[in-house]
């Protein structure tokens, strides 16, 4: 009879042969659908068993559970007691309860390092991965596996078994002998796939080559880790609240970037290279969100040296386009934050900007930020930050480079985003410098008076301006277009011949029957009245004089001579307010031209009354002894006292009354 190797040994080399193969796999497809009759039946653990092994994998659990029964392949097992071992590698958990019932294994023990592939990403006992889990030969630690064969308990070649930690590409070294790990390089038949006892019993000389040269490594902190995370499942640092790929990845960008610098490019980083960077970057990682944040400190001083603006791509380099690349996938969203909140901890930025996202909230500004949310000139602006001691005099910095606290600035901002100048104000209410006056002269607006240094500057506030306007239009009907015969106030001060202020005291003190609201304007131009209306309740009572040009035409004269009777005092006058046209003019009365008229005589009318010519006229009254009244100078009328005339003059003129 052959011994039980023998048997094990020809019946595996019996599965080489095609036909069979062929057989078998027909036969394993049919697995699935066995194993759920077999499910309802009472499972038993097998006759002989073996320990699970810490950090075994459930496939490599069915290898050793296999080699132990004296079944020559793994496949050949799993088929025997109807264990479906692709619904295993897919996430089917009973496949996991049935191979923990056999094995007399708690399940829960397999689930730690079982090994699913799921919509492209790679599991292992939970932990989530991606292209981060070699599945393609065996990675192990000769060392270990020469232990196993040695201190082991059950059946010798049932005594290695396959560490889920040593399927990660990233896990270099062997955290028990501090070791290289090693890849498998013996032919591996595609019947005996994930078949490790088999492998193991077949290239036994292999697993001492290897062992062999193996060759003390640097400890690696990054490798035992993720040893101890994929075992234990336990880590209550920041990293080990992230999942596994996040956090992995995290500690290569950190330490590539505090090796080579945030310009560096990181295309054919691999090997070596990207170990030492893993174990650098693990190092800073490991000291959780204030060892971060230190990390990110040195790097932000790139920012404050540049004179133009500069990026998250420009200041963190490659962690941000990674992080960026990655914004619809919500397992980055942790470290989004962490990087996220330092920003906003340390630069000017706020609503509006963007960095990893849409930035809630705003811890600093800017000069140039400030100045554009609170809508100051930044020159303005830096210079009242210098005088209150919120800033330093930092001559040699940009505006965009002058930060300071919101906190200790919003009050301040919030005044000064208030006060406008005068040319400001009268933009914002959309209204002439003189109608401006007036209503500065009317106490409607109050201007504020800032001191500053030895000197004193009128602004208003721009909150008290639009109350005003507020209050004006309290009253009147919202129009969206439209033909009307409403003008805005300016223009019916022009059309009604009325003074600005007087249109407003109409509107305050609702005197006008019709008043609209032009929504699609501002300020006063808004506004809209009748120029009919105005004109009716803003006429001035009547003074009740004459104009010079009246007065000229009452004495039948010339313009030049009514101004020198009116400058020398010959004909009294006054200055009174045109009622329309609302101006000063000089101004004579009805009397005062009766009574002129009664007193004195012009040349001129006196030879047309006597039908004589001026000359002769002029002569006989010269002969008479009768002399001009005054003089007005040359280029006038002359005037005589009507009552010369009547005593002395000639005698065509005795007796007749001229007006």
């Amino acid at each position: 009879m052959r011994s039980g190797a023998e048997r094990i040994q020809g019946e595996a080399m019996g599965h080489h042969c095609p036909v069979k193969r062929a057989s078998q796999d027909a036969k394993e497809e049919r697995v699935g659908q066995e194993g759920r009759h077999l499910g309802r039946r009472e499972m038993r653990p097998l006759p002989i068993t073996v320990p699970l092994g810490i950090g075994q994998t459930p496939i490599s659990f069915a290898s050793s559970l296999a080699a132990a029964n004296g079944v020559p392949t793994m496949r050949d097992f799993c088929r025997h007691v109807a264990v479906d071992r692709k619904g295993m590698g897919r996430g089917e958990l009973r496949q996991i309860k049935r191979l923990a019932r056999l094995g007399d294994v708690d399940p829960t023990q397999l689930e730690t390092s079982w090994i699913v592939r799921k919509d492209g990403w790679t599991f292992v006992g939970g932990e989530k991965l991606r292209r981060q889990c070699s599945l393609k030969g065996f990675r192990y630690c000769p060392l270990c596996i020469q232990d196993d064969l040695s201190n082991r308990a059950g059946p010798r070649y049932a005594r290695p078994f396959l560490r889920a930690s040593w399927m990660i590409e990233a896990v270099g070294t062997c955290v028990i002998h501090t070791t290289s790990l090693v890849q498998s390089r013996g032919p591996v038949d595609k019947y005996l796939d994930d078949d490790f006892a088999a492998y193991v019993r077949q290239h036994r000389g292999e697993v001492d080559r290897f062992a062999a040269e193996a060759r003390p490594v640097a400890r690696s902190s990054a490798d035992a880790w993720m040893h101890q995370r994929l075992v234990c499942h336990s880590d209550p640092s920041f990293l080990g609240s992230l999942q596994f790929h996040v956090a992995l990845r995290l500690c290569e960008v950190i330490g590539f970037i505090e090796l080579n610098g945030v310009k560096a490019s990181a295309r054919n980083f691999e090997g070596a290279a990207l170990r030492e960077a893993r174990e650098r970057g693990y190092r800073i990682a490991a000291g959780g969100v204030d060892a971060i944040r230190l990390f990110l400190e040195k790097l932000d001083t790139a920012f404050w040296e540049a004179t133009h603006v500069i990026g998250g791509a420009r200041l963190y380099g490659p962690l941000y386009r990674w992080l960026q690349g990655t914004m619809s996938n919500p397992d980055f969203d942790p470290v989004r934050k962490v990087i996220k909140d330092h920003a906003i901890d340390s630069f000017p930025i706020g609503p509006g900007d963007v960095f990893l996202g849409p930035v809630e909230h705003r811890r600093w500004h800017s000069v140039h930020s400030a100045s554009r949310e609170y809508r100051v000139h930044p020159k303005r602006l830096r210079k009242q930050l210098e005088v209150q001691g919120i800033i330093g005099d930092l001559a040699g910095r940009s505006n965009g480079r002058i930060a300071f606290e919101t906190s200790a600035a919003a009050g301040f901002l919030t005044q000064v985003s208030d006060r406008v100048f005068a040319p400001e104000a009268r933009r914002r209410l959309q209204v002439s410098a003189e109608g401006f006056r007036q209503l500065m002269n009317e106490g409607l607006v109050a201007p504020l008076t800032v001191r500053k240094g030895g000197g004193m500057h009128i602004q208003y506030s721009e909150r008290q301006l639009d109350e005003f306007l507020k209050c004006l239009a309290a009253k009147a009907i919202e129009r969206n277009g439209g033909e009307t015969d409403l003008v805005s106030v300016q223009r019916a001060t022009s059309l009604a011949g009325c003074r600005f202020i007087e249109v407003i005291r109409l509107i305050l003190g609702r005197k006008l029957d019709r008043l609209e609201l032009d929504v699609s304007r501002v300020g006063f131009l808004a506004l809209l009245v009748c120029p009919t209306e105005v004109r009716k309740k803003t006429v001035l009572k009547n003074h009740g004089g004459h104009s010079l040009r009246a007065v000229e035409q009452r004495l039948k004269t010339t313009t030049n001579t009514v101004r020198r009777l009116v400058d020398g005092g010959w004909l009294p006058s006054t200055d009174a307010v045109n009622p329309i046209k609302r101006c000063t003019q000089r101004v004579v009365m009805p009397l005062d031209i009766e009574e002129f008229l009664e007193r004195y005589v012009s040349l001129h009318r006196l030879a047309a009354a006597s039908n004589m010519q001026i000359a002769a006229l002029k002569g006989q009254l010269l002969a008479a002894g009768i002399r001009p009244a005054f003089h007005l100078g040359p280029g006038t009328a002359t005037f005589y006292e009507t009552s010369q005339l009547a005593s002395a003059g000639p005698p065509s003129l005795r007796g007749r009354t001229v007006r």
